[in-house]
């Protein structure tokens, strides 16, 4: 069976021919000068990649940009300093990109134990204070981190740990260099929520206030410890999230003496944040395992040559293969 891919319906905005820009852009001697390659998402007709062109030729230290809306590839050459600006420029003008074409430092994590998108603005603030650090994003929704760093794998996991997270790296083929433990802490929060109620009870089967207090201390500081450290490098790097909040409850309630309120609410949150983590991760499975489904690449006809071609270089016009088995029952 053969469908061809055509462009039947066109607006008035799109009734310009589609030219092929196929060729690289070339590289002047300057050795500040690099070329980066983006894939777009969102453009619907000629005239955006037009407009994407436009709005990032604008901008200083960019000397060529072209736009290919076939391919929905995006070619720039300019100094290495204004690429930081891109991103934040194509989703000014309505659209996205992704980077195509990374160097050998830019690495992917995993980041397990983010349960609200300012854990991911703390990360990022965190990370980007660390000189060997040059560019760093973290997508709260996927549970990914794309970092480009100079120095080890050991070391950026080591900071992610100090905000209270944990990093995996990821390999070409999407695996983790680690199986993260899911069920980590579990027995933290059991046995924390056994000493608030035993205090609880004690107080009223002739234990004695003191003797409660320190249960509950005991329970502020095992599950309190991981928010009040993340709350710290929070406000390093001038974020302000859950932990924060939480710390500051938390504290403030043992200052004034409210022991039994202060670990009650350090252990909810504490059992939130692991059913939260629970339900969040099998979500990303779901996302994941969907993105699984698509297919890397597609039988093209060219001419009377048929050839697998990746899917994402494939254009208007071009005549794509569907092979179909067919059932057919008695």
């Amino acid at each position: 069976m053969t469908f061809e891919k055509t462009d039947k319906a066109k607006s008035s905005c799109c009734s310009s021919k589609v030219e092929e820009q196929s060729k690289d852009i070339p590289l002047s001697p300057a050795t500040s000068e690099e070329k980066v390659v983006y894939r777009v998402h969102g453009m619907d007709c000629p005239a955006c990649a037009v407009t994407i062109e436009k709005g990032l030729g604008a901008l200083k230290g960019i000397r060529d940009v072209k736009v290919n809306y076939s391919t929905a590839k995006l070619q720039m050459v300019g100094d290495v300093g204004s690429f930081d600006q891109i991103e934040n420029q194509v989703q000014k003008l309505g659209y996205a990109v992704e980077s195509l074409e990374q160097n050998k430092n830019m690495r992917t994590y995993n980041i397990e134990g983010m349960d609200c998108g300012s854990c991911a603005k703390s990360i990022e603030n965190h990370l980007n204070t660390l000189p060997s650090v040059r560019n760093v994003s973290v997508n709260f929704s996927t549970g990914k981190m794309k970092i480009d760093h100079d120095n080890s794998v050991e070391d950026i996991v080591s900071e992610v740990a100090k905000i209270g997270y944990k990093a995996f790296l990821l390999t070409k083929s999407g695996k983790t260099t680690e199986t993260p433990k899911n069920k980590e802490g579990n027995g933290l929060i059991i046995f924390s929520g056994a000493l608030i109620a035993l205090g609880f009870i004690g107080s009223y089967n002739g234990i004695s206030p003191i003797m409660s207090n320190i249960l509950y201390a005991i329970v502020i500081v095992l599950t309190g410890y991981k928010p009040v450290k993340s709350a710290y490098y929070a406000l390093k790097s001038r974020s302000l999230d859950m932990n924060v909040l939480m710390s500051a409850a938390a504290i403030g309630a043992a200052l004034i003496g409210e022991w039994l309120e202060g670990a009650t609410v350090v252990w909810l949150f504490a059992l939130g944040i692991v059913l939260q983590n629970r339900s969040i991760e099998k979500t990303r499975n779901s996302i994941r395992n969907l993105m699984d489904l698509a297919p890397p690449e597609a039988w093209v006809l060219n001419g009377t040559e048929l050839g697998k071609k990746p899917v994402e270089e494939i254009s208007v016009g071009q005549i794509i293969i569907f092979k179909c088995t067919a059932l057919i029952k008695s």
